[in-house]
């Protein structure tokens, strides 16, 4: 959900013109604001409930903050032809890796987490993009895309913390967590 309220607040209906056409957009302004913005926002509010197993929220924090800043590099400086299909194809396999990062977790967990929310990512965008794909409306797109993205992400995210293997590995890092802290 707060990949949804992310897309409200930095795609619409204010947000900087992704549009690059065939040239590069050499001024790191737009993936700045709304690649840091979107990862502080999404990161601070996953990392809030992921407090109660243990992880540590700074580190989600910083892991989606980085991730969706590489996910929007692609999309605000690039040429259309080529960021669109990094963002796409890249973002959610990136952001699957700065969690993988932030959680600490086996190779076995890591691999499959990043998997499915680089799928997921990747369909839900590619999906969207083709209903939505309105270029004298952009900020309606971004919106579109936006939603859609931040539902099967965070829709495969429930589903991924119900996951066997994840669980018993948060109960581990848990425990071990508190003894740090002792």
């Amino acid at each position: 959900m707060s990949v949804v309220v992310s897309g409200v607040l930095f795609h619409f209906p204010g947000a900087l013109p992704p549009n690059n056409g065939d040239s590069f957009n050499l001024n790191p302004a737009g993936a700045l604001v709304n690649g840091v913005a979107t990862g502080l926002l999404v990161g601070g509010l996953q990392a809030v409930l992921l407090r109660r197993s243990g992880l540590r929220a700074w580190r989600w924090i910083l892991g989606a903050t980085v991730s969706l800043l590489v996910a929007h590099s692609f999309g605000d400086m690039l040429p259309d032809a080529v960021g669109w299909p990094l963002m796409a194809g890249l973002g959610g396999l990136v952001l699957g890796l700065g969690q993988w990062w932030a959680a600490r977790w086996s190779a076995k967990v890591g691999i499959i987490w990043t998997a499915v929310t680089g799928v997921a990512w990747a369909v839900s965008m590619w999906l969207s993009y083709q209903t939505g794909n309105t270029p004298e409306d952009w900020r309606t797109e971004h919106l579109v895309v936006a939603a859609a993205v931040g539902i099967a992400v965070g829709a495969c995210t429930a589903a991924m913390w119900r996951w066997l293997p994840l669980r018993s590995e948060q109960v581990g890092a848990s425990a071990r967590s508190r003894s740090s802290r002792l």
